[in-house]
């Protein structure tokens, strides 16, 4: 959803780039397509006018840019469509290990090496959710 301050981009005019700030965006001919002059990314304007799309990224998710006037705005995704990832690394990251280490925890009898298991295990599942967390919700 784009906001209200969103201005239409104009294809004739040049437009600083969005990852680098030093570079300048400029029209391809016969296209409706920039090319920034300093890092060499090619960017599209999206059909309603308003979002710039990187056509060529490392990035597994599409960026997306709007024009507020003065300079490019990043938009992020919704967070439904990352949500599944989000909930399979979280069972790969947290559920799956903890399974593991409390199988292993409960194998041994009840001594200070369990408690100390128990401990450890609480602490990792504890760090590894608060990395994945931190991580999405920089996204």
């Amino acid at each position: 959803m784009l906001p209200a301050k969103a201005v239409k981009v104009d294809l004739d005019a040049v437009y600083p780039c969005p990852c680098r700030r030093q570079g300048s965006l400029l029209p391809i001919a016969l296209t409706e397509a920039f090319g920034c002059d300093r890092c060499q990314q090619i960017f599209v304007i999206k059909p309603d006018g308003h979002t710039l799309e990187q056509l060529s990224g490392h990035y597994p998710y599409k960026r997306l840019w709007y024009w507020n006037g003065q300079n490019w705005q990043a938009l992020r995704q919704k967070t439904g469509e990352q949500l599944w990832v989000f909930g399979l690394g979280l069972a790969f990251l947290v559920v799956l290990p903890l399974i593991f280490w409390l199988l292993l925890a409960f194998q041994m009898r009840f001594s200070e090496d369990l408690v100390l298991w128990l401990f450890v295990t609480a602490t990792l599942m504890i760090c590894l959710f608060f990395v994945s967390w931190s991580f999405w919700a920089r996204r």
